[in-house]
């Protein structure tokens, strides 16, 4: 009986830590984060329609929806008419969607490919921001299509808490790098792209659970590799 008992016990113990261990990066931040946008022209040594398509791009608002199981969605409701309407993040496939405003097509690539060349990082403390202390970690790259430096300047406060291991791979603009240094979405985004900077404040945080039909990639419309 003793022995039985000892058997049952070890497997209990064998099937609770088996459930645990899956549901660890469960624990990541489910939610929405509403964030400000602004946009500096800086030098504008580009041509004025190049300026006047990225400041409507966005518009002065984004939404990210961020799913436990690593899925993300960004939408950016006062987006100009030829700005984007969302961009959708799959973790199974890691592929990422963007949608633009009056184009029928969703345009998508795999983010294990990075097109930036790591130059140089940079930590430090930063500004306090929804009340929460944070820091900073910035990293730039060399675009290794069109030659430009881009640099992201991330500022953080680890809260809300994102589990790193979800975005293993996610190479692209050195995702995967920032949020094992983070581990919490940004803040605040600096976003500053050589002819142009991009800020992203957030204004609002509201953990929810949202439905899984959010981060569903959309039929009936045409799919293209980019």
């Amino acid at each position: 009986m003793e022995l039985r008992i000892s058997y049952v016990f070890t497997f209990l113990l064998l099937l609770f830590s088996c459930t645990n261990s899956k549901s660890v990066s469960y624990n990541s931040f489910e939610g929405i984060i509403k964030y400000s946008v602004s946009f500096d022209e800086g030098d504008r040594s580009k041509p004025a329609y190049y300026y006047d398509y990225i400041k409507q791009k966005y518009g002065d608002v984004a939404l990210y929806h961020f799913k436990a199981n690593g899925d993300f969605l960004r939408t950016y409701p006062y987006s100009g008419d030829k700005g984007v309407d969302f961009y959708l993040y799959k973790n199974d496939t890691k592929n990422f969607y963007a949608k633009w405003r009056n184009i029928d097509t969703l345009f998508y690539y795999n983010v294990t490919e990075n097109m930036l060349q790591f130059t140089k990082e940079e930590t430090g403390k930063s500004e306090i921001i929804l009340g929460e202390q944070c820091s900073f970690y910035k990293i730039s790259g060399i675009d290794t299509v069109g030659g430009q430096q881009v640099t992201q300047t991330y500022h953080f406060s680890g809260k809300p808490y994102i589990d790193p291991s979800l975005y293993e791979g996610y190479n692209d603009f050195f995702f995967s790098k920032i949020i094992k240094k983070t581990k919490s979405p940004f803040l605040k985004l600096i976003l500053d792209m050589n002819y142009y900077k991009l800020e992203f404040t957030a204004k609002k945080i509201e953990e929810k659970e949202l439905e899984d039909g959010l981060f569903k990639i959309p039929t009936g419309i045409p799919l293209k590799k980019y």
